[in-house]
């Protein structure tokens, strides 16, 4: 109330003292402001050293290698990707269910980082193009929220979030929910950030109807939300833009240009969805 409604809250504040007596204690005290930030520190993993995962950097991949090759022919920001040959096989020491027969394959590893430099969770990327599950994540320790990208992020600036690992390299200070909602995963964070201090940005489909779902819904919670303009149509993420030709600079400006909450987000929106 002080903050956001002064004159409302200096009213409040004298009636209170008056019902009180003019006693020098108030009626109501006003508690102190305690920031959780246990989300950002996880504390199963105790090793003396980060914990990093036994598996080849693509960087150190020779030239011409193949894995190499995709991570240059996506422009995909500096990162410390790595390298799976037999995923499944490797990802079987963090969950048994991997072990059982199934065919494994290579996969581009993303991993995710704490703040203290500890891998927690994973991101396997298909590199052949015919499986089912693009992406498959994996859990190191299940008592860290998978949120990807604690390790890079100052909360003290404005957030944004994104559906994607890869799509959140390209844009400043930006979180990726993974496989929950953005919605959710901005709730996870409601102790290290305020809502308003968030921007939500989703792919850009506006047929897919789950896609359309979750932009309603954060809509609807008052979240502030990246509405596509038409110069993006036809791009349905931030990797894609960036590949046909648009800098990742000019990305951040479209967002700030277009994220709106309310009733503009409202209106934008019934422009932007094609369902």
């Amino acid at each position: 109330m002080k903050v956001y409604e002064p004159a409302l809250h200096s009213e409040f504040a004298f009636e209170k003292y008056r019902v009180a007596g003019n006693k020098d204690e108030p009626i109501i005290k006003t508690p102190k402001l305690v920031i959780d930030d246990s989300i950002l520190i996880p504390t199963k993993i105790d090793f003396e050293e980060p914990f990093v995962l036994d598996l080849p950097y693509v960087s150190e991949l020779p030239e011409n290698d193949p894995v190499r090759l995709y991570v240059a022919s996506r422009l995909l920001p500096d990162y410390p990707f790595q390298y799976a040959e037999n995923f499944y096989d490797f990802s079987s020491q963090f969950n048994e269910e991997l072990s059982s027969g199934k065919k494994d394959e290579p996969r581009l590893v993303i991993p995710f980082f704490d703040r203290k430099g500890s891998v927690f969770a994973y991101q396997g990327r298909d590199l052949s193009g015919k499986s089912k599950q693009k992406y498959i994540t994996i859990t190191v320790d299940p008592k860290v929220p998978k949120v990807f990208g604690i390790d890079r992020c100052d909360f003290k600036k404005p957030v944004k979030i994104v559906e994607g690992p890869i799509d959140s390299l390209f844009l400043k200070n930006c979180l990726a929910s993974v496989n929950a909602s953005l919605v959710a995963t901005a709730k996870k964070i409601s102790t290290v950030t305020k809502k308003d201090a968030l921007t939500l940005i989703l792919d850009n489909e506006p047929r897919n109807e789950q896609i359309v779902k979750m932009y309603l819904g954060a809509i609807d919670d008052g979240y502030r939300v990246c509405i596509w303009p038409k110069r993006c149509d036809n791009k349905k993420d931030i990797n894609q833009m960036v590949m046909e030709g648009i800098p990742a600079t000019e990305v951040e400006k479209i967002i700030e240009n277009n994220s709106h909450s309310g009733l503009m987000a409202q209106l934008k929106f019934r422009d932007w969805k094609l369902i």
